[in-house]
């Protein structure tokens, strides 16, 4: 049976770097406002936070140890490093870098500073000056509006340990409130920050912003669809997949405190719109606080604030970083597979490409190879286990296969006959409808027009990272449009610009540059030969295709 903890706070906040964060909060029944030196807000409502009684209704991570060998499963635990008897209140990516990030830490809740941070495992940190590397970052600041403070947004450079910020804020701080944690979607379209302005819940609520190529800001908007009258803070966009959101909050149904939610988002022109906010359940959120979720570049590790106390002394009421991350069960057998990577083209080997051997499902990576000078590779991989063999280079799109090593092959030498071959047009079959361009099937099609088991959103990630991965090498990458031969040749025109768009949406927020993207139509100009027997529908779902063809620097 649950029990409450015998304290739960409702009022947090954070000075970083001459940087002030405040987090607000409620608990059942009882709301109170505290206001950092700035002109009180209006009374505020009665909050009244909907607690979880039954944790198995809500869907959490399974970090029960499985029982057979190479089964990947979820492990919680505390980040070494960043559980210390001083409060840490976050760790925030700063770039696709997986190692680097900042840490937020401080002595107590009104005094932290952001701190540069290396992670030295998926369970652990160093907070020491990065190694030459430098970024940009967002981060919340005080300011001094007439003598009083007052938080707001601004950006920052980072080198080694020295975090420099910007003494321009950005346009969309409104003087008369309060504004902080922001996070910038992996397309660098949009900016999602806290804020409790007029126009919110008579709390701190979501807010965004668009963010146009030139650096300038669109007006500040409520983000509907996740706000409550409780508090929403510390947003923070997943940085892989469909447009997702983790953000903490007191409102919606919770294990008591704040808990850490995700909530999905869809674009639409300059407005961002959120909807199925889904707590993310246990072992992420307890009946304590949790705050500044966030999502690691790699797309699987977890990490989250909390002030439970799990095994720790009674004393003990500050916040920790924990992380829930992917970890092989038992001790796998493993074999040697080995192949080479060729041009499609011209059959010639293709040097120095990267190849990946993952987990099928989870992408958990086993091992990563660059080709030799004759376009061979040797990877590690286990037994009995499925595993997809992803090869990619600078100038060339990926190509990948699927195998599952026999248990009797273990230590063997496995020999892939046939080479993964690379070319430089890359046909993309998501099955649109006849007459539909934003509206996709679920699965993609194959070469033969047959329906496979990869989503069109998965799809989409593997050709994004794969051209996220050549951006210095590639200066342009052209998408072509084309339709079958329904309607007229006018309307196809457009439909197979329309698609072309669609894609390109898709990749950008996905991380790939907008300016590399170019994409025009052919409509049904380039229709595809209809083999002897092949069903008129088979055919024109293979003559609706997206290719796309990189040119090179």
């Amino acid at each position: 049976m649950r029990s409450n903890p015998p304290h739960r706070s409702n009022v947090l906040g954070i000075l970083v770097v001459a940087s002030l964060t405040l987090l607000q909060g409620c608990i059942a029944g009882y709301y109170k406002r505290h206001a950092e030196p700035a002109p009180p807000p209006p009374p505020p409502p009665t909050c009244s936070a909907v607690l979880i009684t039954d944790p198995s209704s809500v869907r959490g991570f399974d970090t029960s140890k499985p029982s057979s060998p190479n089964v990947l499963y979820y492990v919680f635990q505390r980040v070494q490093g960043a559980s210390t008897p001083l409060e840490e209140f976050g760790l925030l990516a700063v770039d696709e870098n997986d190692e680097h990030c900042m840490l937020i830490r401080g002595t107590d809740m009104r005094r932290a500073q952001y701190a540069t941070a290396t992670k030295t495992g998926p369970s652990s940190v160093n907070s020491a000056p990065w190694d030459g590397h430098a970024a940009q970052a967002l981060v919340s600041t005080v300011i001094e509006q007439g003598g009083i403070l007052d938080g707001a947004i601004a950006s920052c450079s980072i080198a080694a340990d020295k975090i420099m910020i910007d003494s321009t804020m950005l346009s969309i701080n409104d003087p008369n409130a309060w504004d902080g944690h922001p996070t910038l979607s992996p397309s660098k379209r949009w900016i999602v920050f806290t804020s409790n302005r007029t126009g919110s819940n008579n709390s701190t609520d979501l807010w965004y912003c668009r963010r146009y190529t030139d650096g300038s800001l669109g007006p500040a908007r409520p983000l509907y669809g996740a706000n409550t009258y409780c508090d929403e803070i510390a947003p923070s966009f997943s940085p892989k997949g469909p447009l997702t959101l983790l953000f903490s909050s007191s409102g919606h149904t919770t294990f008591g405190g704040y808990d850490a939610f995700t909530v999905n988002i869809t674009e639409d022109a300059d407005t961002l719109v959120a909807a199925n906010v889904a707590n993310l359940g246990e072992p992420i959120n307890s009946v304590y606080d949790e705050i500044f979720p966030t999502i690691s570049p790699n797309g699987t590790d977890i990490y989250i604030a909390s002030n439970r106390r799990d095994g720790r002394s009674v004393d003990r009421r500050d916040f920790d970083v924990f992380a829930a991350f992917l970890q092989m069960s038992g001790n796998q057998p493993l074999t040697r597979l080995t192949g080479r990577v060729v041009n499609s083209q011209t059959q010639e080997p293709v040097v120095n490409a990267e190849v990946v051997a993952r987990e099928a499902v989870s992408r958990q990576i086993y091992s990563t190879v660059r080709t030799d000078t004759s376009g061979a590779y040797t990877l590690s991989v286990p037994v009995s286990t499925p595993v997809q063999v992803t090869a990619q280079s600078d100038t060339l799109f990926y190509d990948s296969y699927t195998v599952v090593v026999p248990a009797t092959s273990a230590n063997d030498v496995v020999v892939r006959t046939e080479p993964i071959a690379l070319s430089r047009s890359f046909v993309l079959r998501i099955n649109f409808p006849t007459s539909e361009f934003s509206n996709p099937y679920g699965k993609t099609l194959d070469s033969n027009g047959v329906d496979t088991d990869r989503p069109w959103q998965t799809e989409l990630d593997e050709l994004a990272e794969s051209v996220a991965s050549a951006t210095t090498k590639v200066t342009k990458i052209t998408l072509v449009g084309h339709t079958d031969d329904v309607d007229t040749d006018e309307s196809n025109q457009i439909l197979g610009k329309q698609r072309v768009d669609f894609v390109i949406d898709k990749l950008v927020e996905r991380g790939v540059p907008r300016n590399i993207l170019e994409g025009r139509s052919e409509g049904e100009q380039q229709l595809l030969e209809r083999r002897k027997g092949e069903p008129l529908d088979t055919w024109r779902k293979r003559c609706r295709r997206v290719e796309l063809m990189k040119v090179n620097s």
